[in-house]
């Protein structure tokens, strides 16, 4: 079936890309919301990046159906980025020097474990801008610090620091909930 819609999405048969559309809307919106701070945001993002899988399908001649879920995650992560990276150039970006600490997982891995996703889509949602950026690039998409770098046009440095800012960011709301929920506890 995927072989069907990568084809007919090709021939640009409306019946394809509203099937693609439609088995894929949900993950790329998921997508667009980790990267973006409104809604609004999330919607311009969204209508890209099918505006760019369809066009990219296309003109592509491989496209692996066993990925294309992959794929089209990779296209809308790029896209959200490359949003940003037009519009809102370097906003709340971290220098190398202010990165601190990692998440310590097995100090914080019980807290992680009792959010529900829309509580953590929340914790990183508060991540500034760039910090959030890197750490869905890294944490989420499985990208690596040198793609990262070329993708916002930082360096591989400011990347690690980024994430590492991240980490910091959300470990101390980590805190912060573990401390909140024990009061209420107790």
């Amino acid at each position: 079936m995927e072989e069907d819609l990568i084809i007919g999405c090709k021939k640009q048969d409306r019946k394809a890309q509203e099937a693609l559309y439609h088995k894929y809307s949900g993950r790329v919106m998921g997508v667009c919301k980790r990267y973006a701070n409104t809604m609004d945001d999330a919607n311009d993002i969204f209508q890209e990046a099918f505006i760019n899988i369809f066009n990219s399908l296309k003109k592509s001649r491989t496209v692996k159906i066993e990925s294309l879920e992959a794929w089209v995650t990779r296209i809308s992560a790029n896209v959200a980025v490359n949003y940003y990276h037009k519009n809102k150039k370097y906003l709340n970006h971290v220098p190398a020097e202010s990165a601190l600490h990692k998440i310590d997982e097995e100090e914080y891995g019980h807290i992680l474990g009792r959010l529900r996703g829309q509580e953590l889509l929340q914790l990183i949602g508060g991540l500034p801008t760039g910090c959030k950026h890197v750490f869905n690039l890294y944490a989420i998409e499985g990208y690596s610090h040198k793609e990262i770098a070329e993708i916002m046009d930082i360096s591989e440095g400011t990347s690690k620091s980024q994430l590492s800012r991240a980490r910091d960011i959300i470990k101390s709301k980590l805190k912060l909930l573990d401390h909140v929920k024990y009061k209420r506890v107790v």
